[in-house]
């Protein structure tokens, strides 16, 4: 074989074997395209996955973002009870302090000497007895003492005082109301039996003192009564010193036997006719006056009772009948303050 076909067979050869390489390489690139292809597909199903995820996970975020939303509120309208509350329990804590001052102040009342004969001023209400089955004045300040023969009855509101007209009386003590200097007010609901409006005598409702002779004469008195003038069933007030001078006032015959009727009388202090005031049923009636007038000055005795005179041990004039919810002011009530006792609205100042 010539020299130059030999050469092309090694050429010829030469090429075909560099074409199988190519081949060899081909389906080994092949191969490799392959393998990426689902390298890539598992990656691509990787990334739907964490995508899928993240929606899931901003989804969550929204919520949690709504319900720290609603929680931010819930607070605001928490810090704003809590403001709301602690406005209340200021107003309650300066209550408080009011409510202890007080009791403070009727424990200083309560507390004061039993010998010392003057309470202090109270420029309102100094006493109330209710009759609810007891004497005990409910201001708390001058518990009353009733005598053997008072009982118990149906009263205005709840109990009321039962008097015999004979024996029977409540006795006050000393209120701080001595001279016809002082203004006072006297309230009370009173239901008397037929022989207290018919008979001619003087039957006391509330009395401080008396003006019967040997009780004490030249010392203050004063007393609201039932008594006879133009007729039974007149109110009659009086103002003096024992058996020795007296202002006297009476109205005309109001009182029904049997019936409850509230009593009002005001005294502001002047020493004159028209400084003395009475009321039945709330409506101002007019008075005439009697006896020998403001004519001079009394010695001072605070002595009170309901149901009959007081001067020491000594009693008269008493109410057969009973008495219900009686009050003393040391001061004048006014005409509003009257029709508020007589509705049934207490009145602690005037």
């Amino acid at each position: 074989m010539e020299k130059s076909q030999k050469v092309s067979l090694i050429a010829m050869a030469i090429a075909l074997f560099s074409i199988g390489l190519l081949l060899v390489n081909n389906l080994s690139l092949q191969s490799d395209l392959r393998n990426l292809n689902m390298k890539l597909s598992e990656q691509s199903e990787i990334l739907k996955s964490s995508n899928s995820e993240l929606q899931t996970s901003h989804a969550l975020i929204e919520s949690q973002n709504e319900h720290i939303t609603k929680i931010d509120h819930l607070i605001s309208i928490q810090n704003e009870s809590i403001f709301q509350l602690g406005h209340i329990t200021s107003i309650q804590n300066e209550s408080i302090t009011q409510l202890q001052d007080k009791i403070r102040s009727i424990d200083n009342r309560t507390n004061s000497p039993v010998n010392n004969p003057v309470p202090p001023k109270s420029l309102g209400l100094v006493g109330w007895w209710s009759g609810d089955g007891h004497a005990t004045d409910s201001t708390g300040i001058h518990p009353g003492t009733i005598s053997d023969s008072v009982t118990f009855t149906s009263g205005k509101l709840g109990l009321a005082f039962s008097l015999n007209g004979i024996d029977s009386y409540v006795s006050l003590g000393a209120l701080g109301i001595n001279n016809e200097n002082n203004a006072f007010s006297i309230t009370s609901w009173i239901k008397p039996d037929l022989t207290t409006v018919k008979d001619t005598l003087s039957h006391r409702i509330v009395a401080e003192g008396a003006n019967t002779t040997g009780f004490g004469n030249g010392e203050f008195f004063t007393n609201i009564s039932l008594a006879s003038f133009k007729g039974p069933g007149a109110i009659e007030v009086q103002i003096g010193a024992t058996q020795t001078w007296s202002q006297e006032e009476f109205t005309n015959p109001v009182i029904t036997p049997g019936k409850w009727t509230f009593v009002a009388v005001t005294y502001d202090g002047s020493k004159t006719p028209d400084g003395i005031k009475v009321y039945v049923d709330g409506i101002k009636q007019a008075t005439v006056s009697a006896g020998s007038g403001f004519t001079g000055t009394s010695i001072p005795r605070d002595e009170w009772s309901i149901g009959a005179d007081s001067s020491g041990s000594n009693h008269s004039y008493f109410f057969a009948g009973s008495i219900d919810e009686t009050k003393i002011f040391d001061c004048v009530l006014t005409y509003t303050g009257i029709q508020e006792e007589f509705h049934g609205h207490s009145v602690n100042k005037c």
